[in-house]
């Protein structure tokens, strides 16, 4: 996924980075349980783990690259709201295609 954060460089002017984002969904339930003799479910929450982050670092001074990474740290949960996002428009792409095959078969 693409995503695009803005950074200040060596001369405090504001510049524009794309950056390149692998995750994952995950989710944190434990699934079916019992507790005192009631069976119960835990759903839990999905949520989105950045595996990595990649941009083009070339023409960065070191400085700039540390600026970057603050950002980025700093935006990590919009980041991770983003994934989310994508994550469900993916899905919702899936499942219309799904459909768009079953009305073949008809």
């Amino acid at each position: 996924m693409d995503y695009t954060i803005y950074f200040l460089d060596k001369n405090g002017e504001e510049q524009e980075l794309e950056l390149e984002i692998s995750y994952t969904i995950s989710n944190d339930g434990i699934g079916p349980y019992e507790y005192w003799g009631q069976r119960c479910i835990d759903k839990g929450f999905d949520y989105a783990e950045i595996e990595e982050v990649k941009y083009n670092k070339n023409n960065f001074t070191e400085a700039e690259m540390k600026e970057i990474e603050k950002v980025i740290e700093k935006e990590i949960e919009q980041i991770q709201q983003a994934c989310m996002q994508d994550a469900a428009f993916a899905k919702e792409r899936d499942d219309e295609k799904e459909f768009d095959s079953w009305k073949d078969l008809n």
